[in-house]
């Protein structure tokens, strides 16, 4: 059931995917580039007021370099939010779209049923390790982006995998 048509489909949500990624690297990236900016001219206007009169607070300094100031000149208004929200705003953006991806109607696996792909790596990884069939965090979180399963799902895989057919030594 699906064949080429589903197929398809995730290739087109893949590539939706892929070029929110894209966007939302760029967001981060010019976020990231602001800050850069920012520090290194808080640093270099504190250095000078260090110089000119001694020391100066950290947060009056923080609020010089980002062009806040009260209309007393004293910095002391909250209305800096917007600088500290940023990422905030770019994470929930990106979240939102990625729901927005999935819920456009991609085939919903029924509840239960693995890959087969994934069972054969499991059950491979099994196999390998009949001794102690226990994998480690590391490796659960391995198999899950070889998969595209989740860890859980993979932790329950190898519990009723013991419990079915593993005698232990």
């Amino acid at each position: 059931a699906g064949g080429e048509g589903g197929g398809g489909m995730k290739m087109e949500f893949l590539a939706n995917y892929l070029e929110l990624l894209e966007a939302y690297e760029s967001q981060c990236e010019g976020f990231f580039d602001r800050c850069t900016t920012f520090c290194a001219e808080t640093i270099d206007k504190t250095r000078v007021h260090q110089q000119a009169v001694g020391t100066i607070p950290v947060v009056a300094a923080l609020r010089a370099g980002s062009g806040h100031s009260s209309a007393n000149g004293s910095g002391d208004e909250d209305d800096d939010d917007d600088d500290v929200g940023v990422p905030e705003a770019l994470k929930l953006k990106f979240l939102s779209a990625v729901r927005a991806l999935e819920d456009e109607g991609l085939p919903r696996q029924r509840p239960g049923n693995l890959p087969k792909e994934a069972k054969r790596v499991f059950l491979e990884w099994f196999e390998r390790n009949a001794e102690h069939p226990y994998p480690t965090e590391d490796e659960k979180r391995a198999m899950a982006r070889e998969t595209g399963t989740t860890v859980t799902q993979i932790t329950n895989w190898f519990i009723n995998r013991r419990k079915r057919v593993w005698k232990p030594q």
